[in-house]
């Protein structure tokens, strides 16, 4: 799963291998953590060099 945070001096993106959202950011610590929009996976995804999956 991809998670972001959406604390105003954070906005971290992240990937999770569990199905469970975190209760915190890892970057800052926030509990601002939402899944991702469409939009921050493709993003993330592009960033990291990895193909979105199907389904």
């Amino acid at each position: 799963m991809i998670c972001t945070c959406t604390h105003q001096d954070c906005y971290f993106i992240f990937e999770v291998h569990t199905r469970n959202l975190p209760d915190r950011c890892p970057d800052c610590g926030n509990r601002t953590v939402h899944p991702a929009s469409p939009d921050e996976i493709a993003w993330f995804l592009r960033e990291h060099g990895k193909e979105a999956k199907a389904g």
